[in-house]
């Protein structure tokens, strides 16, 4: 994917788009990062025989935080926004380590696919009630919880 010269200057990153776009998402402590597709349904599966006190069905990404079934948000009118806005000044993969500040090397937001590799780490750090992050704030309580709806659909 190439980012357009709009999303680069939104991040501050000049030339990014003639970079493209590199690295893998990298689970923290060399774990994998989970495969929300093929997991969720065998975790509902066995969620559903084993489980009374959540609803796998309605909580499949994030354990105890309901997707709502009238939610709207989607990457394109919501996430890439908010991702772009407070996290790939620091969460991205075109950045070398002392330009991260402090973000680990590989976990980067900068598109749909790395954000939802990561989606349980970042609704822990940011969703709802949840503000260790972005370190600066920037996130009000609102967007909090619209990142934590988005997040609990599956960042879609």
């Amino acid at each position: 994917m190439r980012f357009t010269p709009e999303i680069c200057a939104l991040v501050g990153l000049l030339g990014c788009a003639e970079a493209g776009e590199t690295g893998t998402p990298q689970a923290p402590s060399g774990e994998s990062p989970p495969d929300t597709a093929s997991d969720t349904a065998s975790d509902t599966a066995s969620d559903t025989a084993s489980d009374t006190a959540s609803d796998p069905i309605n909580d499949p990404y994030i354990e105890g935080r309901h997707c709502p079934d009238d939610s709207i948000l989607t990457w394109m009118n919501f996430g890439q926004g908010s991702m772009l806005t407070h996290c790939v000044g620091c969460h991205s993969s075109l950045l070398e380590d002392d330009a991260r500040g402090g973000a680990p090397e590989g976990v980067d937001f900068e598109t749909q696919e790395l954000t939802q590799a990561w989606l349980v780490q970042i609704y822990e750090h940011s969703g709802d009630d949840n503000t260790a992050m972005p370190p600066g704030g920037g996130l009000g309580s609102e967007e909090r919880v619209l990142l934590g709806e988005w997040l609990a659909c599956g960042a879609p």
